[in-house]
């Protein structure tokens, strides 16, 4: 962020290289504007600088952040249910031939 300047273009593979949450994704996007720069998505062809292309960025984010608050969920659920069965955390370890 403090190499760009005026009539740049920021390019990311994909929003989550950017960025964790919608709030600081919008943060980043005022930046990037507040500097005359534009922003360029490789996974989807996002353009920041109309009104529907800033929706759309704003909708990616919210989507990114929903998926990322579902996978937390998932992965506290699956560890208390394996903490119940008296294991700690992860998968079953694989078993070797001399173990089976």
């Amino acid at each position: 962020m403090n190499h760009l300047r005026t009539d740049d273009v920021l390019v990311v593979w994909k929003l989550d290289r950017l960025s964790r949450s919608l709030n600081n994704l919008l943060t980043i996007m005022e930046q990037v504007d507040q500097l005359g720069a534009g922003f360029r998505r490789l996974t989807e062809a996002i353009d920041t600088t109309t009104p529907a292309g800033r929706m759309m960025m704003q909708m990616i984010g919210s989507f990114g952040e929903f998926e990322r608050s579902m996978i937390r969920e998932r992965t506290k659920a699956g560890l208390e249910s394996v903490c119940k069965q008296g294991r700690i955390g992860g998968r079953r370890p694989k078993l070797d031939a001399h173990q089976q």
